[in-house]
């Protein structure tokens, strides 16, 4: 394993800063391609761009399957998510069969 010189770390930092921008296709012609030949060269920030995609993917995916409500109409959940979890989310929504608790008086 070899250590990252100053310049390599100065590199990462600013490859890490504009990233986002960069895999949103929102960086200008310059910084894009400063960002595509550093994910080249650089495997830790390589690796870091394709977790971003990948995250992107998932959340786009999710949001191309959900609903505006998370219950179907019927009271029944509609979220992909493991049943503990619907049902906390239900009772706190107070969609489904589940009644909503009213707050505490402070």
């Amino acid at each position: 394993m070899s250590l990252m010189t100053l310049p390599d770390v100065v590199r990462c930092y600013r490859t890490s800063r504009a990233l986002q921008r960069y895999l949103d296709g929102e960086a200008d012609d310059r910084t894009a391609t400063r960002i595509a030949e550093h994910l080249e060269e650089c495997r830790r920030c390589g690796l870091n761009a394709a977790t971003y995609r990948a995250n992107k993917q998932v959340i786009h995916a999710g949001a191309t399957t959900s609903t505006s409500s998370p219950c179907d109409g019927s009271g029944r959940s509609t979220s992909p998510w493991p049943r503990s979890r619907v049902d906390q989310i239900q009772s706190e929504t107070g969609c489904g069969s589940y009644a909503r608790v009213p707050d505490r008086a402070a």
